[in-house]
């Protein structure tokens, strides 16, 4: 049944023009889908006892313990938690293509299609780049002190999964070449997250 849900969500994603019920449906999808997984690598090993036991002496970032107390202190299980988060970063993503004029929806099935349901085993990295694609976001806006907001925010990613401080070279190569352009901002998002990923499964593998 799941599958067959993910599979139309994916097909009707491609022809779909931007849509709030699609949008919807999908982040419902992927926050049941985390709420139901019991089974991710690291689940047992890794996740579930670093919630029930924040420690800043365990081997995950700070950031990550921090959400982690936050959890506790709200009183959800884990598996709430982590739905709640992954359900919060895909409306980041939402929002993110939106302020860039990108077609949510369809984002949002290619997202599906890749790295979406790896990404809810690979948790906080997903969490991390999301944030990474915010600070994108914030460093192509107008804002004033868009540079410090950007490399807070990479920091935050950085305190939740050490592969998000790559990104922290992206104003150095870019920013005297023309940062207003979309698509060499997406490029460099592309090439440093490959390589984080990279890193990742070598990590674990």
């Amino acid at each position: 049944m799941l599958l067959t849900i993910y599979l139309l969500l994916i097909l009707c994603g491609v022809f779909i023009k931007e849509s709030k019920v699609y949008n919807f449906l999908t982040v419902s999808f992927l926050g049941f889908i985390t709420l139901d997984n019991y089974s991710a690598a690291d689940y047992a090993s890794l996740y579930l006892p670093t919630y029930l036991n924040p420690s800043f002496d365990s081997k995950v970032g700070a950031g990550w313990i921090y959400l982690c107390y936050l959890g506790n202190f709200i009183h959800l299980s884990y598996n709430s938690f982590a739905a709640i988060v992954c359900m919060l970063c895909v409306g980041c993503l939402i929002l993110v293509s939106s302020k860039l004029h990108i077609n949510s929806s369809f984002v949002l099935c290619i997202f599906l299609i890749y790295p979406g349901l790896i990404s809810i085993v690979q948790f906080r990295q997903f969490v991390a780049s999301i944030l990474t694609l915010v600070a994108v976001c914030v460093l192509c806006s107008n804002k004033k002190g868009k540079i410090i907001y950007y490399y807070i925010l990479i920091l935050v990613a950085s305190s939740i999964h050490s592969s998000a401080i790559i990104m922290s070279l992206i104003p150095i190569l870019f920013y005297y070449n023309n940062l207003k352009k979309v698509s060499k901002i997406y490029c460099s998002c592309s090439i440093a997250e490959s390589i984080c990923t990279l890193l990742e499964c070598c990590r674990t593998s």
